[in-house]
């Protein structure tokens, strides 16, 4: 499947500056659609250069320091778990209000702080998300948040 990827990507003219362990994931994920996967890596590698490295605020310390979102620990099989209480989120709206760039940018350093000292190089790593909804009804879910936040873990 890479291999086929590959010749395909060099048939459109198109230049792949992942691994072959990216190249798979993004496969898998967009259900083998070759365009689909080119795509999201192309999407991933201009997002990383347009907002890396990230520049943390006071915002982003605040929502850190809120509870809302943090890494538990492990699970009996090592994968690292990550809490999402969107409770404690809203709660703490104010610091983000409607622009949500500072609590995806959270998402993210907390994603690559995962990557880099949590996960074992070499190995198809996964992580659990539990996302606590206690206290939130249907109604007053922040759905475009959420959705916002999801797409980023």
């Amino acid at each position: 499947m890479i291999m086929n990827f590959k010749v395909w990507a060099l048939m459109q003219g198109k230049l792949l500056p992942d691994t072959d362990e990216e190249i798979l994931r993004n496969l898998n994920s967009k259900k083998w659609d070759n365009t689909k996967a080119f795509d999201a890596m192309k999407f991933k590698v201009d997002y990383q250069k347009e907002k890396f490295p990230i520049q943390f605020t006071d915002n982003m310390f605040n929502i850190l320091n809120c509870g809302g979102l943090y890494i538990y620990g492990r699970d009996k099989n090592l994968r690292p778990i990550v809490i999402c209480d969107i409770k404690k989120l809203m709660e703490s709206k104010d610091l983000f209000g409607s622009n949500s760039s500072d609590l995806i940018n959270v998402c993210i350093f907390m994603l690559e702080w995962m990557e880099h000292f949590m996960f074992i190089e070499g190995r198809v790593e996964n992580f659990i998300l539990i996302v606590d909804c206690k206290g939130i009804g249907v109604f007053g879910a922040p759905y475009l948040v959420f959705k916002q936040v999801m797409n980023v873990l």
